[in-house]
């Protein structure tokens, strides 16, 4: 029966072409007085519009959020932060946060300690944690892991870091034509994880700066075989004025001819198809700046519609100039 199964999901991965997506950016939002500023990192749906948030800096713990989503444009009408869940410990830069609805327990990536771990609803820890490669744990504490969601159909987590391990490449800066290699990684407990090849985009920023970052900020399972991977390229010059962040929204479907055995120079990298890209920028009349971090599947709209929700990162609202912005994605087939 294994091999069968087996059998079924390699021929499945192998030949599958990745769908068509009509993509429908909504306009970004924010409602600072009812979602408090904040350091939002990652984002997963509950059901019955409610979210679980986690912040990469301040208590140990998670949000729970209400957002109303328009049940006919998908747009954002509504967000109320419902109460905060603390956890023990302290926070290790907590990036990401998936919820499990078979036993209604959450999973938290921590960056700082390259781990990821299982917590009940009400902030206690189980004590499981979900198996990663060895070259996870090796990764430095600002390149580590980013970005978790996890697939109900398959019953898997899949996991990325923001930017290469230790041995696997270069990482972009600005003016180079790096193609940063990511491992996008599949697991769960008492499994053995597998790795598949994810080679970014080129930077478009020029210039070197004050701040730069550039990696895989979020990935989403949609359905049983196919993932969204956000690219994220964030750059702040000397003078703040003209910062910008540019966000690719890319369908990727696991292959197994991607799979890393051994060498990443060896491996072909994965097929990724784009699905919609914006920017946002801070200018003398603009701060409409935001660095989108987490991402997660929202709510189904009346016509079939799939919302897709993004919060982002405001360094709690650095400087009173940037915002606690939410986004909604709608994806028609």
């Amino acid at each position: 029966m294994k091999l069968l199964t087996l059998l079924s999901f390699l021929m499945l991965t192998g030949s599958m072409q990745a769908q068509t997506l009509h993509p429908r950016l909504t306009q970004q939002v924010s409602f600072p007085e009812q979602l408090p500023a904040g350091n939002y990192s990652g984002i997963t749906y509950l059901g019955h519009d409610n979210y679980a948030v986690v912040s990469d800096k301040g208590r140990a713990g998670f949000y729970t959020l209400h957002i109303d989503i328009n049940s006919r444009t998908g747009e954002i009408s509504k967000v109320d932060r419902v109460r905060f869940v603390e956890m023990t410990g302290r926070n290790a830069d907590f990036e990401d946060i998936a919820y499990v609805p078979e036993d209604k327990n959450l999973w938290v990536a921590s960056e700082q300690k390259s781990e990821i771990f299982e917590v009940k609803a009400d902030g206690s820890l189980t004590g499981r944690h979900l198996p990663l490669p060895k070259v996870f744990r090796q990764a430095s504490k600002a390149l580590g892991i980013e970005a978790l969601t996890y697939d109900s159909h398959n019953r898997l987590f899949w996991t990325v870091s923001e930017g290469p391990l230790n041995g696997d490449g270069e990482t972009a800066k600005p003016g180079t034509r790096v193609k940063q290699k990511l491992r996008l990684t599949s697991t769960a407990p008492n499994r053995t994880p597998t790795q598949y090849l994810y080679v970014m985009d080129e930077p478009t920023a020029s210039e070197k700066g004050s701040k730069y970052a550039m990696g895989v900020s979020a990935v989403t399972a949609i359905n049983a075989t196919q993932l969204l991977v956000l690219e994220r390229e964030f750059y702040v010059p000397e003078t703040r004025i003209g910062a910008f962040v540019k966000c690719k929204l890319f369908l990727v479907t696991p292959d197994t001819r991607s799979v890393i055995s051994s060498s990443l120079t060896q491996t072909e990298p994965l097929h990724k198809t784009l699905v919609c890209q914006w920017s946002t920028k801070l200018g003398l009349l603009n701060f409409s700046l935001a660095n989108y971090e987490g991402m997660c599947l929202g709510p189904t709209l009346n016509d079939g519609s799939q919302v897709v929700v993004l919060i982002a990162d405001s360094q709690n609202q650095y400087s009173g100039v940037l915002q606690d912005w939410l986004k909604t994605i709608v994806l028609r087939p």
